[in-house]
């Protein structure tokens, strides 16, 4: 049996509470076996929260765009190394 989360858990787990509303959008899916929920999905933003937690940059910050240059970087090293 899934064990129901406490008010203000996360998930990801990592997420610091801060005491402070967060709001999202997202989509669930729930899959039916007769009148029984056999499986429920939750999909949302998840970088859109850990935005609103401080835990990510903001879009169109100085973070972001480190963020971005750093990724490119990672990108061609991995390139580099599988040949291509």
């Amino acid at each position: 049996m899934i064990q129901p989360r406490p008010p203000g858990c996360l998930d990801p787990p990592g997420f610091a509470a801060t005491g402070t509303r967060i709001q999202f959008e997202g989509d669930d899916h729930w899959e039916f076996r007769g009148d029984l929920v056999c499986r429920c999905r939750v999909l949302y933003d998840a970088n859109d929260v850990a935005v609103q937690v401080g835990a990510a940059p903001a879009p169109g910050s100085r973070g972001e765009r480190f963020g971005v240059v750093l990724q490119r970087l990672q990108a061609r090293s991995m390139r580099r190394r599988a040949g291509r």
